[in-house]
Parts: structure tokens; C-alpha cells; sequence
């Protein structure tokens, strides 16, 4: 048992030696180019996401990258007791996009993904859109918004989301998504070039 151990301790001294060695001739030869030939950071600078603006029921929730500042529109549901309940932001897109604007919803996890959600602006007709994905923060939905559909949001008063619980799927829930300050916090945004 002792010749066993002192053979594998030899084994491992043998083969570790050399590998140490190369590790800091490495780091040492990279340390040197490096010096040698500095090369500029393109890593951009994104600074933590704030809140520039409130208009209504609406906030412009925005993250500086560079010198650039990027901007969405957010929303945030609660319940009668004010607890979180769901969350949207649009996302204006670039001028010439199929669409003007993108959703994107955040339902809690316990959301009926077959039942999808419904999506009617003031006695509009309820259009339809399936769940995408689902991650520990909730199950997502996105869709685009035409430039008609922001317009009658412009016009609107409220925008009713409705969801159903795998809880009680006998009963939907419908979220009331007021427009209150919409148009000023979509206007707020200017479209981004690309």
C-alpha cells in the first residue's frame, strides 16, 4: 500500500510539473502581446435600465448602450390588493418594419398556455395570440402591433387582456390595460433607425 502511494504521488509530480509550467509561460507570453499590442475594448457600455418617464398609466423604461438610449413603453398589472400580477412593454420598431410596434406579455406561470391570450382594444373584436415560451419569470407572448392598431390605441380608453389560470380555467381573467398616457409615452419614443 506505502510502494502504491509513493508511485502515484511520483506520477502525479512527473506529469504536473511540466503543465504548470506551460499554464505560466502562457499567461506570461499573453501578458506580453497584450502589452505589446493593445487593443481597443468594443465592448459597449450599457448602464442599468431607469425610468426616464410616466405618462398615465404608461412608464418609458429605458437603458443607456454607449451614447445611445433605448426605450420601451411598460406597463405593469396588479391585482385589487396591489400585488404583481402580469407585465407588458412595447417596443417601437424600426420605420418600414411589417410592424410599428412589438408586445411583448408576461403571464404568471400557472397561465392555461392552450386557452392563449386575448387581446381587445375599448369593443373591439378580441384577437387571439398563442404563448411563445415559458421561463421562471412567466410565460411570454409576443406580437406586433400594425400602424392601425396603434392608432386605435391613441383613440382608446382601455385595452382588455384577457388570460385563463390552470387554477380555475373556468374562469378568465381579464386585465384591464388603461390607455390613460399612451399616446404621449408612444410619442415620447422616436422610432429607431434600424
Amino acid at each position: 500500500m506505502n510502494y502504491l502511494t509513493s508511485t502515484l504521488l511520483a506520477l502525479t509530480l512527473v506529469f504536473a510539473a511540466p503543465l504548470s509550467a506551460q499554464d505560466t509561460t502562457t499567461d506570461t507570453t499573453a501578458a506580453k502581446a497584450d502589452a505589446e499590442f493593445p487593443v481597443a475594448s468594443s465592448a459597449p457600455q450599457v448602464k442599468p435600465p431607469f425610468i426616464r418617464e410616466t405618462h398615465g398609466a404608461w412608464s418609458v423604461n429605458c437603458t443607456q448602450v454607449d451614447e445611445e438610449e433605448l426605450c420601451k413603453l411598460y406597463h405593469l398589472f396588479t391585482d385589487g390588493e396591489g400585488n404583481s400580477v402580469a407585465e407588458l412593454t412595447i417596443e417601437i420598431l424600426p420605420k418600414g418594419s411589417q410592424a410599428a410596434a412589438g408586445v411583448t406579455f408576461v403571464s404568471p406561470l400557472l397561465t392555461l398556455l392552450t386557452a392563449q391570450m386575448s387581446w381587445r382594444v375599448d369593443a373591439a373584436e378580441n384577437r387571439r395570440y398563442p404563448f411563445n415560451w415559458c421561463e421562471t419569470a412567466g410565460c411570454f407572448v409576443r406580437f406586433g402591433l400594425t400602424a392601425a392598431d396603434v392608432a386605435a390605441m391613441k383613440k382608446g380608453a382601455n385595452t382588455t387582456v384577457t388570460v385563463v389560470s390552470i387554477v380555475n380555467p373556468k374562469k378568465p381573467i381579464e386585465l384591464t390595460l388603461p390607455l390613460t398616457g399612451f399616446t404621449a409615452a408612444f410619442n415620447s419614443i422616436p422610432a429607431p433607425a434600424k
